[in-house]
């Protein structure tokens, strides 16, 4: 008996123990604090969306222009499948993030602050596809009847840095590029749907708004303020009304005035006349 209440106590306590240490350890929680490296990855990941998509808005305007070619269109594509490649790297690893209810405020503002720009590059990419889809349906480079627009450049294109021209490219029938450059049609028609698929999933994970909190709250100034413009302009208003009217007493005193000096004067006429007579 004793060797059983022995152990019974060292069960209870050994029990008292865990519960202390659980208790404890749930006293030490706090807000999570993320490594700088992660955000440092993402924020690597949104500026680079943000260049490659600077640069496609900047060369997307000479689709169509005296100075389109195969080596632009060839460089818009390479943007493109590279913007698509960052947003969906930057989906798997920022967005996750950001439903993580436990970080600090530091880490949460500076995580939205990142995904309001990543939303930004994102929805202007998606307008910029679906204009280079209508330039290319407009200005076919081998149809052989459409004529590009005179821009007034004709300086060669210089700005394609990662673009090749290989000898098969050179030795292939006009025919040949009228398939290949309706199938890059189709090809554009594809990421197109998938960058709006994958913005619309975007938002559904992250519930928040890009344009939030750009109102400023009112405060006393404010209202100060709204209240000076408001009894000056009532002050102004009652000033204008004055005037207006004086201004109207004084033109029916001189038309009163006009009209008796020309009664008499052609009174005066009329007597005259009958006097000659």
């Amino acid at each position: 008996m004793s060797v059983s209440c022995s152990s019974k106590h060292h069960g209870d306590s050994e029990i008292s123990r865990v519960q202390l240490r659980s208790f404890t350890n749930c006293r030490n929680l706090g807000p999570e604090k993320l490594d700088p490296g992660i955000i440092q990855e993402c924020a690597k990941i949104v500026v680079e969306l943000n260049q490659e998509t600077a640069v496609y808005c900047t060369l997307v305007v000479y689709i169509g222009g005296t100075q389109d070619s195969e080596e632009l269109r060839e460089e818009l594509k390479r943007i493109r499948l590279r913007g698509l490649e960052l947003a969906q790297l930057n989906k798997l690893k920022l967005v996750p993030l950001l439903n993580n209810a436990s970080l600090s405020t530091d880490d949460a503002q500076e995580l939205e602050r990142l995904y309001k720009i990543f939303s930004a590059c994102l929805d202007l990419l998606e307008i910029q596809l679906i204009k280079t889809l209508a330039l290319v349906r407009a200005f076919p480079l081998h149809d052989g009847q459409t004529v590009l627009i005179n821009t007034g450049i004709t300086e060669p294109f210089l700005l394609c840095k990662h673009t090749k021209i290989l000898v098969e490219n050179l030795d292939t029938s006009n025919c040949s590029k009228t398939l290949l450059e309706q199938e890059e049609i189709r090809g554009l028609e594809r990421d197109v749907n998938v960058l709006h698929d994958l913005i619309y999933n975007i938002n559904q994970l992250a519930d928040i708004n890009p344009w939030a909190d750009f109102e400023p709250p009112p405060n006393k100034h404010t209202n100060t303020a709204k209240t000076i413009t408001t009894s000056s302009s009532i002050s102004d208003s009652a000033d204008t009304s004055g005037t207006i009217n004086a201004v109207r007493t004084q033109r029916c005193v001189c038309v009163v005035v006009l009209t008796f000096s020309a009664l008499a004067v052609s009174a005066v006429v009329i007597g005259i006349v009958l006097g000659v007579i």
